[in-house]
C-alpha cells in the first residue's frame, strides 16, 4: 500500500494533502517545510527493512514482526522510518528516525500522517502515544499531540518505560485522539 501526496504552494505556506490507497483524504497542518524530493513513497515495511534501517543510522532500536511499520523510501532505500506499538488502550510510537539528509523538509509529518490515517482506519485503540524527544516535540506538537501531566499517563506505560516513571522531562509523554 502506498500513499499519494500532493503539494500546494499558496503565499509562502505548504498544504500537504494525504491520500490514502482507499481514497480517504487528510490535510496535515500547515508547514514551512519544502518537499523538493517528488520520489518518496510512504508504504509498510517489514521488520528487515526496518532494522536495515536502523544498524544503518546506528541506532540500537530493533523491530519484530508484529510491530506496525511504515516507512519513507526514495528509490526503494529508506529514508525514515516510524514504529508503533498497539497496547490494550492506546498505541505508542516507539520510534521515528529519519535520515541526516531528509530532516526538516516535512518526510516526518508525511510519515506520521500516514501513521495516524492508518491507526484510525484501523479499529486500534484511539490514544496515540509518543515519549517525544527535544527535537520531536515541535513536529508532535503539529501533528496536534498535547503533552500529558503525570496522572494521564497510563500505568502500563509507565511500569514498561524508566523514562516516564522517573518523571523525565527532557522526554515528555504526548499523545492525541484519532
Amino acid at each position: 500500500m502506498c500513499y499519494n501526496f500532493v503539494i500546494i504552494l499558496l503565499q509562502s505556506a505548504v498544504t500537504i494533502l494525504l491520500t490514502h490507497p482507499n481514497g480517504t483524504k487528510v490535510q496535515l497542518p500547515n508547514t514551512m517545510d519544502i518537499i523538493s524530493q517528488s520520489d518518496i513513497l510512504i508504504r509498510p515495511a517489514s521488520a528487515a527493512q526496518a532494522n536495515d534501517f536502523y544498524k544503518m543510522m546506528g541506532e540500537k532500536s530493533r523491530a519484530s514482526p508484529s510491530d506496525f511499520l511504515l516507512a519513507a523510501f526514495r528509490d526503494d532505500q529508506a529514508i525514515a522510518v516510524v514504529r508503533a506499538l498497539p497496547y490494550d488502550q492506546f498505541v505508542l510510537i516507539r520510534s521515528l528516525f529519519v535520515t541526516p539528509e531528509f530532516r526538516q523538509c516535512g518526510v516526518a509529518s508525511k510519515l506520521m500522517g500516514a501513521v495516524l490515517l492508518d491507526l484510525k482506519q484501523s479499529g486500534l485503540p484511539q490514544q496515540v502515544i509518543a515519549i517525544a524527544t527535544q527535537v520531536a516535540i515541535p513536529l508532535y506538537q503539529k501533528l496536534g499531540f498535547t503533552i500529558l501531566c503525570a496522572d494521564a499517563i497510563p500505568q502500563q506505560l509507565r511500569a514498561s518505560y524508566r523514562r516516564v516513571r522517573q518523571g523525565d522531562q527532557v522526554a515528555p509523554v504526548m499523545a492525541i485522539q484519532i
